[in-house]
């Protein structure tokens, strides 16, 4: 089947070696072209198009295919590629095209069968893509709102191909038929749009654009090349004028100039789509480095859609620490640019109108009130090692109405999960993702390698999870329970009988934050204090977990434990915890499946920390269990330092400041 990375159907693989720059994960995209890699191969392959060949050796020009990957830094991963043409080893035959490539999209055309099977899929596939608007420079900047005021009736758009003659004669010929009021003209060189401009028609600056906004206002497009306008512009239903030869032109598909010869077979438009999208491209999975289908790439390319169109909207960043504001930039980038941070971005606020992203527990307190603010937080599934420790998160949410840890008005978050209808694909993504995560004992920061303690058999265990005491968390949503030691009061109160296990915050811990309650006074409440057990296999050995708003209550859901809530957490109210400060305004009762759809795949943005780019929950999860992925650098080793030697300090003032500890009630209680 063509489309999934196999090759031309029936042809052997063409042996090339690569001329210059290339995409970093060539390899797997050239199956799906009918190419193999080998050093000795006489078929040079070049990604740059207006390299040619020295020697009389023959060439291959590859592009990106039908869908992009977004210019989120240097060099990404290609998500799609294809051939569009070459160079014959003859030096007689040095003009481009020497017969048909064997795993082009023309080629793809002349041999597209009148599958029934084939169309409907490539239909679906063309429609998915017109409805996401994804495709060509999708990932660019739109064209100014100038270029696409309607004058009365549609666009004339007018993409020229950089040769200067082709280009004049094409736009010569849609003037002398159009008014030049509705005339767009694109990629130009600079004569020719001097002149297109002093005609009247409109006339796009250098550079790359978003093509949808034209396509979609467009009565016809005019091209002069194959490139990947003219493609969407057939997707979408447009008239598509060819001026000068291309791989979608001569078929009938298309309103072809005088020179276009006609093809010797004619081909419907829908198999014109099928050739373009799954006979004559290949797609590469940018996460996993494998050849992948096409509908699984315009999944990525879809969602990829989604963030930078929503980053679009957001001039530019506060209140971000200095060690996570490239982290940042990378989660807010718009396919084309980062935003800019304090000063600068509220400049840019003002002049765009567009949002201020601040992170919630630093906004700034002179935020102008016109401006929107996005409340910025770290994620759910977050990294291999603390953010204390300066470790940027892969994983964060934006909140444009409050932020989840603050039960004292609605956020994003309680909308989804008191509103969202979860469609059953969704739900049985979540059911995965869940078996994933208690399978692989994924939690948010993923540290700790202690064992865990001896527990005494028959007894009910209680996990308690310390916070950080001054975390906006327990200030906003702790309720008449505002502390460490005041919860381990409250449940010791609530359960004389049970075994409980006091863990502290890793943070408080490690001397980074506030919270730290004294060992001899903890054991005087807990049974056992648990130090560097990993959280996972911590809650799979107890029975309940009480808390007042750690993300551990949550976790431990996941995990089917019993988790009493003696604050108000985003995950309490919904009918899975006990409640000891109900939220009233909460009335659905959730499933585990809707609340982990609500809060790990529909609320946070996650970030592949390998390639840099947005990505689906599952690829972090491939990642948090990379190890070489999260190797500290020496700003988080210097951060460790500090947090020791803060640790060290404060205990030494605890033990001189506080009388001689008295012993623990019975039951043997003791630290592991």
């Amino acid at each position: 089947m063509t489309g999934l990375g196999a090759g031309p159907a029936g042809c052997a693989a063409t042996p090339v070696r690569p001329a210059g720059p290339q995409p970093p994960n060539l390899p797997s995209l050239l199956p799906g072209l009918g190419l193999v890699l080998a050093g000795a191969a006489r078929c040079l392959l070049a990604s740059t198009p207006r390299q040619r060949p020295r020697g009389g050796q023959a060439m291959l020009h590859l592009q990106p295919g039908p869908l992009q990957t977004p210019h989120f830094h240097g060099n990404p991963p290609w998500l799609s590629g294809a051939l569009s043409g070459g160079w014959a080893a003859a030096p007689k035959a040095g003009a481009s095209g020497g017969g048909l490539l064997p795993g082009s999209a023309e080629a793809a055309v002349l041999l597209a069968p009148d599958d029934p099977a084939l169309l409907r899929r490539a239909a679906a596939g063309a429609a998915a893509m017109v409805r996401h608007r994804v495709g060509g420079a999708a990932w660019a900047d739109p064209p100014a709102a100038a270029a696409l005021a309607r004058p009365g009736m549609g666009l004339v758009v007018v993409q020229c191909s950089g040769n200067a003659g082709r280009d004049r004669t094409m736009l010569l010929a849609v003037l002398a038929r159009h008014d030049a009021a509705r005339v767009v003209v694109a990629d130009a060189l600079p004569p020719l749009a001097a002149k297109a401009a002093a005609a009247g028609c409109r006339v796009l600056p250098p550079g790359a654009f978003d093509p949808w906004p034209l396509v979609e206002l467009a009565d016809e497009v005019h091209v002069a090349d194959g490139g990947t306008l003219g493609l969407l512009a057939l997707l979408a239903g447009c008239t598509v004028h060819a001026h000068a030869p291309a791989w979608f032109a001569g078929w009938g598909a298309t309103e072809d100039g005088p020179d276009v010869p006609p093809r010797a077979a004619a081909r419907s438009p829908a198999q014109v789509a099928a050739a373009g999208l799954l006979g004559g491209a290949s797609y590469a999975d940018p996460f996993t480095g494998q050849p992948t289908t096409f509908e699984a790439a315009l999944d990525i390319a879809a969602d990829w859609r989604r963030t930078t169109d929503a980053n679009r909207g957001i001039a530019g960043c506060v209140g971000m620490q200095f060690w996570k504001r490239q982290r940042i930039g990378a989660f807010l980038h718009t396919g084309t640019h980062a935003p800019p941070h304090g000063a600068a971005a509220l400049a840019a606020a003002r002049r765009t109108g567009g949002a201020i992203a601040a992170w919630a527990s630093r906004m700034p307190a002179n935020l102008p009130p016109a401006v929107p603010v996005l409340r910025v937080e770290d994620g759910f599934l977050r990294s291999v090692g603390l953010g204390s420790d300066f470790l940027p998160p892969c994983s964060i949410v934006l909140d444009g109405t409050g932020i989840y840890y603050d039960p004292s008005r609605p956020s994003d978050l309680e909308a989804i999960l008191a509103g969202a209808e979860f469609d059953p694909a969704l739900l049985e993504r979540a059911g995965r993702l869940i078996e994933r995560l208690v399978r692989g004992a994924v939690t948010k920061y993923n540290v700790g390698a202690a064992p865990l303690p001896d527990l005494p058999a028959g007894a009910r265990v209680v996990l308690v999870p310390g916070q950080v005491a001054d975390d906006l968390s327990v200030r906003l949503g702790g309720g008449a329970v505002q502390s460490n030691l005041a919860l381990l009061q409250a449940v010791r109160a609530a359960n004389p009988g049970a075994h409980i296990l006091y863990k502290p915050h890793p943070d408080v811990d490690a001397g980074h934050r506030p919270g730290a309650i004294p060992d001899s006074q903890a054991l005087e409440i807990a049974n056992q204090i648990v130090r560097g057990v990993p959280m996972a296999p911590l809650i799979e050995a107890v029975h309940e977990v009480h808390t007042l708003t750690s993300l551990a209550g949550f976790e431990a859901l996941l995990r089917r434990r019993a988790v009493t809530c003696w604050g108000q957490p985003f995950y309490s109210g919904w009918g899975l915890t006990q409640d000891m400060a109900p939220m009233l305004r909460r009335t659905r009762v959730l499933s585990l499946r809707e609340l982990a759809a609500g809060v790990l795949l529909l609320y946070p943005r996650y970030l592949d920390p390998a390639t840099g780019l947005p990505c689906p929950a599952e690829v972090l999860l491939d990642r948090l269990a990379d190890p070489a992925l999260w190797r500290a650098g020496p700003l988080v080793r210097l951060r460790r330092m500090q947090g020791a030697a803060a640790g060290w300090m404060s205990g030494i003032a605890a033990r001189s400041a506080r009388r001689s500890p008295a012993a623990g009630p019975a039951g043997g209680r003791n630290k592991a």
